[in-house]
């Protein structure tokens, strides 16, 4: 076919050439109907589109890998272009507020916000006293379990802080952390505490 697949194989055959024939004629159109749909998603990045996906549901085998794949990459572009875009945001938007708590309050709210974490606190380490204290925070209350004061190594909190290096729990355990909207609670899923540190 040169290249061409939506050429068709249309002789007539019997037997084992029919079979060769209906797979060939097969091939080529779930491989005209996959360059078409990589195409579409091309034109629908060079748009700006970058929510398009391919429909995984028609195709089968190594196809849906491949289609898998091609998504896989086009949605790890659109994070990365949203996080790049909010990183900006956070940039520009900090410069507004004159004092340090207020940068503080509005970064973990913006931080929050664009990561669709449900609750969220940034902690500042004192060197002379060796402990990590509250300092802002979205969505949390002093009156749960969670302390606003953690020693180097203490807790997860202090933890990271002496690694220095992220922790990201799965499957916290029911009950552990609750996520409240002042009408409804539920547990939290997942935990991610990360060190910001400054040189």
């Amino acid at each position: 076919s040169n290249g061409d697949f939506q050429a068709k194989i249309t002789q007539n055959y019997s037997g084992d050439y029919l079979a060769l024939k209906v797979a060939t004629n097969s091939l080529s159109e779930k491989l005209q109907n996959f360059l078409t749909d990589s195409f579409s998603m091309q034109e629908a990045s060079k748009q700006n589109q970058l929510d398009y996906r391919i429909e995984t549901s028609k195709y089968k085998g190594n196809f849906v890998d491949m289609t898998n794949a091609l998504n896989g990459f086009i949605e790890e572009t659109q994070n990365n272009a949203i996080n790049q875009n909010n990183i900006a945001t956070l940039n520009k938007d900090v410069v507004d507020y004159a004092s340090f708590a207020d940068k503080l309050k509005f970064a973990i709210s913006n931080i929050c916000r664009s990561t669709n974490c449900a609750k969220g606190a940034i902690y500042i380490f004192d060197q002379d006293k060796e402990e990590l204290s509250l300092h802002a925070s979205y969505a949390f209350v002093e009156r749960e379990t969670l302390s606003t004061v953690y020693r180097t190594g203490e807790g997860v909190v202090g933890q990271v802080a002496l690694e220095q290096e992220p922790i990201f729990l799965k499957n916290i355990p029911q009950g552990e952390q609750i996520i409240s909207t002042g009408v409804t609670q539920s547990n939290a899923l997942n935990s991610y505490t990360f060190p910001l540190v400054y040189q």
